[in-house]
């Protein structure tokens, strides 16, 4: 469609990983070593609420997420994902 999509990515070479992550959630990470791409969505978000920013720390994905309403910025707080955990699971 027209709509633009906006993500966010992040290479980890400590972690071996490459991470992508849309405002909607839909997340992918790919293992460097093996190429190997997994995807999966993180909780949905109410309406006028949406996934920012994410960082790699070891196994663990954090991503921010916030409530928007045009230039204000209401609730916000961080998730925090085990990614041996979803990885293993993809196996």
């Amino acid at each position: 469609g027209s709509t633009p999509l906006n993500a966010n990515a992040q290479l980890s070479e400590t972690a071996g990983l490459t991470a992508a992550l849309f405002t909607d959630g839909t997340t992918y990470v790919m293992q460097n070593d093996t190429e190997k791409i997994t995807a999966f969505r993180l909780p949905k978000l109410p309406d006028g609420y949406s996934y920012g920013e994410m960082a790699i720390a070891g196994n663990t994905l954090y991503v921010s997420w916030e409530e928007r309403d045009f230039y204000k910025t209401g609730k916000a707080g961080l998730l925090q994902v085990n990614l041996n955990g979803v990885l293993e699971k993809t196996e």
